[in-house]
């Protein structure tokens, strides 16, 4: 329902309510998120390899056919695909750094603040993604074997400490659910009508 919401917020801002310019609105749109999907997979593709790859890879979905046909059918799919990559980016930045930090040996560990709002970034765009589509569902167990690499370091570092790393993970997990339930919950209000 997220794009549906999307379009008509869209088309009542513009003035475009009728039924040709709504369609026009909506293939523009389903293209922008398109084109954001695509330049999501070039900042995954950097972090994770480089630039080059990033390019080829980019450019590989910008030329798929597939995307261009849902775009001119105004379909939910590129929808769910810009959110889905949103997730992914995210997902990508949380395993690259550890979510906690120990300053000095005899201290205790911190949350690093950023870990958090990567993992924040994670719930929403994935309660954002199930908005556009519930088939996405298996998207939201990314987080886990994200944040499982984020602290495997600092778990063969410090194996005297495997339940502070483990709960510190572990609430930031929570956090990135209950921000994925809200968000669906707010995106996708058609699931929590009453049947009558």
């Amino acid at each position: 329902q997220l794009p549906m919401i999307i379009i008509r917020a869209a088309a009542e801002a513009t003035g475009n309510t009728g039924y040709s310019e709504l369609r026009l609105l909506g293939r523009r749109l389903s293209a922008l998120a398109d084109a954001l999907a695509v330049g999501l997979l070039y900042l995954i593709g950097r972090r994770l390899y480089h630039h080059r790859i990033a390019l080829t890879g980019a450019a590989l979905s910008a030329l798929a056919v597939m995307q261009i046909q849902q775009s001119h059918f105004m379909t939910v799919d590129n929808f769910g695909t810009f959110c889905t990559m949103l997730a992914l980016y995210a997902a990508v930045r949380i395993a690259a750094q550890p979510p906690l930090a120990r300053p000095a040996p005899e201290s205790g560990y911190r949350l690093v603040p950023a870990a958090a709002g990567w993992f924040a970034l994670f719930g929403a765009a994935a309660g954002m993604a199930l908005a556009c589509k519930v088939n996405l569902l298996p998207l939201t167990g990314m987080v886990a074997v994200a944040a499982f690499l984020s602290i495997a370091d600092l778990k063969l570092r410090y194996k005297s400490d495997p339940s502070r790393i483990f709960g510190g993970t572990a609430l930031l997990l929570v956090l990135s659910a209950f921000i994925a339930l809200l968000a669906f919950r707010i995106t996708q209000p058609m699931s929590f009508r009453a049947p009558q």
